[in-house]
């Protein structure tokens, strides 16, 4: 696998990030690599269930065990995997958790058939633990009629399905490269889809939304609109070189499963993909089921925790089945698809 450096690892993008998201506190000049704070709820790489239910419950009772203090390495966002930061000197953290009330420093997403992190990760106390997958298209088609024609003759219907239900109500995809005129309705229906979601990261900002057009041209945003050519949708996607990652998605409520919506800005990802000769297309996490059925595989992928307070060193080196055991669906395909 080849990993190219990404614009959006480069200091200018980690300050305009930084001054859309401050309480992360994220910067490149913390360690060699790019860094933030977050407190991350456990709950959610749980299977849904008795124990996901208790784990939550337990959050403002026990919020060191179940909702603990992180340093993260790496970026909080785009892309998704993390891997080409292993390259990265590792961090000397014990300046920063003498002013911090850390639990853990965690770097996530690295690739699971890289082995660098087990040869110099692993013996400086970093524990792997399992988790979620991203879903990768190996991309080799000039066109997406091409593409389709590659699937199963279900997912064909279905594709045609959706598209043929999209351009019935009467709406179009449009490019919209200035997003701070628009950043407050992108935001909301960005909001009102991540609200439903079964598993949240951090929020993005309005703010966010605002500084697309100023990151990098890179960045292409495309709206949905109705036959009054209000927007009720949209999608924002990121070229890397030859790699095309599928980013925030937003709705407007009153087109969630409806219209195809959805579906129609998730084609488009593979679309804008395919027209930028990008070899390789990241549709990121979750809804693992559709985006196997539009032809995407798994990349398993991996946290590297270190302990820092003493509950967590002691669960990391004395207790690791107690934080391994629980989270081995995230590599079972079955599990994925049937419950996230």
């Amino acid at each position: 696998m080849t990993f190219h450096k990404p614009w959006f690892a480069d200091t200018d993008y980690v300050t305009k990030l930084a001054t859309t998201h401050p309480e992360l506190e994220l910067n490149c000049t913390r360690f060699d690599l790019p860094s933030y704070f977050f407190q991350t709820s456990l709950h959610e790489f749980l299977l849904p269930g008795f124990i996901s239910q208790l784990v939550m419950n337990a959050e403002p009772w026990f919020p060191r065990l179940t909702k603990p203090n992180g340093l993260f390495l790496g970026l909080p966002f785009e892309p998704y995997e993390q891997t080409r930061f292993l390259s990265k000197n590792l961090p000397s953290i014990s300046d920063v958790t003498s002013q911090k009330n850390l639990d853990f420093v965690m770097l996530t997403n690295v690739d699971a058939s890289f082995t660098k992190f087990s040869t110099e990760w692993v013996p400086k106390g970093y524990m792997p633990l399992l988790s979620f997958p991203d879903m990768i298209i190996p991309l080799h088609y000039n066109s997406f009629s091409t593409y389709i024609s590659h699937l199963n003759g279900k997912s064909r219907e279905t594709i045609k399905r959706n598209i043929r239900k999209f351009n019935l109500a009467g709406l179009h995809l449009e490019s919209h490269r200035n997003s701070e005129e628009i950043a407050q309705i992108l935001h909301e229906f960005y909001y009102s889809f991540y609200s439903k979601a079964k598993v949240k990261w951090i929020c993005h900002s309005q703010n966010y939304f605002q500084i697309l057009s100023q990151i990098n041209h890179n960045v292409h945003l495309t709206v949905a609109k109705n036959c009054q050519n209000e927007i009720v949708g949209f999608i924002i996607n990121f070229g890397e070189s030859n790699i095309w990652h599928s980013s925030r998605i937003g709705i407007h409520p009153q087109y969630n499963r409806k219209s195809g919506v959805y579906f129609r800005l998730l084609y488009h990802s593979i679309e804008e993909a395919i027209a930028h000769q990008a070899t390789s297309l990241s549709l990121g996490p979750t809804t693992y089921k559709i985006k196997r059925q539009l032809g995407a595989q798994y990349n398993f992928l991996y946290n590297l925790i270190l302990g820092v307070s003493p509950i967590w060193k002691t669960l990391i080196q004395k207790a690791p089945l107690l934080l391994t055991k629980p989270l081995g669906h995230l590599h079972s395909t079955t599990i994925l698809e049937k419950y996230f």
